[in-house]
């Protein structure tokens, strides 16, 4: 695989991994005599960060691209014994590697799962969050991890190994659930974006959904979805791996897996 045109798309990547906290509704915004200046100027630098993050989302191209085509065929399809290579970057340099996934294992549930810290989850879990989750996929999750009706959790592991000489950081945050049509094309079910990833400490940070791997070091990562009960009965239902790069408008090179969910 020829790696060298992916080296420009893979800054957006990785920085679509951490999600920050979204501000409270009523957050105060002082404005006091002598800085009217620097709020504007505040203001313009916030417009233009909001287009480039348009521009670098994962659902649009630049605007004469029109919008992202998400699309697998079935060579991109595997089946949960097979292993795939997915994009990293190394921290030295920031060039392209590749990593291998494999052993992906995916339960579903109604309740929480016991492994999932709860404390973590709860950061996901504030009236922000929920406000948006309520307007935007019809759930929220509860401050014990209850989820409205119609909806599970996801549990999703996958084993990640670094073969090469450098470390290197892996994006997580592009891996979800999709829905696949005939013509190929995927449809998100709800956000697709984890709630939740095994081995991390503290709260929140940019690289929330960053694993990093030194040369030849492997690591289990556990993500933690919500998915709807309609999403879940579907044969289409897909589990993104890679999400690939984008080109032309397309995301190529995207590793999906089908995989057989337990039921909890």
């Amino acid at each position: 695989m020829n790696v060298s045109p992916l080296i420009k798309t893979i800054t957006p990547r990785l920085a679509r991994a951490g999600r920050p906290r979204p501000l409270r509704a009523g957050t105060p915004w002082p404005l006091r005599a002598g800085t009217l200046k620097y709020f504007l100027i505040g203001v313009v630098m916030a417009l233009c960060g909001a287009l480039t993050c348009y521009a670098c989302s994962p659902n649009v191209t630049e605007a004469s691209h029109g919008p992202l085509i998400v699309k697998v065929d079935e060579s991109q399809v595997y089946e949960a014994d097979e292993a795939v290579e997915g994009l990293a970057s190394s921290e030295k340099t920031g060039e392209i590697c590749l990593v291998t996934i494999a052993n992906p294992v995916a339960k579903a549930s109604t309740s929480l799962f016991p492994e999932v810290d709860k404390p973590q989850l709860a950061e996901y879990a504030d009236d922000s969050f929920n406000d948006f989750r309520q307007k935007q996929f019809g759930y929220t999750i509860g401050p014990e991890g209850a989820l409205t009706s119609g909806f599970s959790y996801v549990l999703v592991s996958l084993d990640y190994r670094n073969d090469n000489d450098v470390s290197v950081s892996v994006g997580l945050n592009s891996n979800g659930f999709y829905l696949w049509s005939d013509d190929g094309n995927l449809t998100p079910c709800q956000s697709s974006d984890p709630v939740w990833v095994s081995g991390r400490d503290g709260h929140l940070t940019k690289d929330f959904f960053i694993l990093h791997l030194g040369p030849g070091d492997s690591a289990k990562r556990t993500l933690l979805y919500v998915v709807s009960d309609e999403a879940l009965a579907d044969p289409s239902l897909l589990y993104v791996a890679d999400e690939g790069i984008s080109s032309s408008g397309t995301l190529e090179g995207m590793k999906a897996y089908r995989l057989s969910i337990q039921k909890g």
